[in-house]
């Protein structure tokens, strides 16, 4: 597998980061390889330490170099961490969403796909019990 070691100084929730030359290294991963957090040593790589970016070409995922270790003179430990934003940029970018936010009053539900209904929605902050002729019917969603 060819790892590309990058010098990246976009932020960490940027999409399409800008990456500069990439330093190529071929390795070798092993059965307990972590595709979400991997854990990659490197033997004698020139100015390692100027890297914080990286990507694996054969599982087409990009990673932050959170830490590294230095095992000795030449064999350098790489704790990395996925960039969901860049490894997942073309479905985010084609994706269609809402953004999430607090219900408001005048808001409505859409059931699902093909057919939605239309409830007004009454948010009431309050200390004491319900009084009224109002029907409440509290609704949780969750995964």
């Amino acid at each position: 597998m060819i790892l590309k070691l990058y010098s990246v100084k976009d932020n960490f929730n940027v999409i399409n980061k800008v990456l500069g030359d990439p330093f190529d290294v071929d390795i070798v991963v092993r059965n307990d390889f972590d595709v979400a957090s991997p854990l990659i040593v490197l033997y004698a790589i020139p100015n390692i330490l100027d890297y914080n970016y990286c990507t694996i070409v054969d599982l087409k995922r990009s990673y932050f170099i959170d830490r590294f270790e230095v095992v000795n003179n030449s064999i350098t430990k790489l704790f990395c961490k996925c960039d969901v934003l860049e490894s997942y940029k073309a479905d985010i970018l084609n994706s269609v969403c809402r953004f999430k936010r607090k219900f408001k009053t005048g808001d409505y539900y859409a059931g699902n796909f093909d057919t939605s209904s239309r409830k007004n929605i009454n948010v009431y902050e309050s200390d004491k019990g319900f009084s009224g002729d109002s029907t409440m019917i509290l609704t949780t969603v969750g995964g």
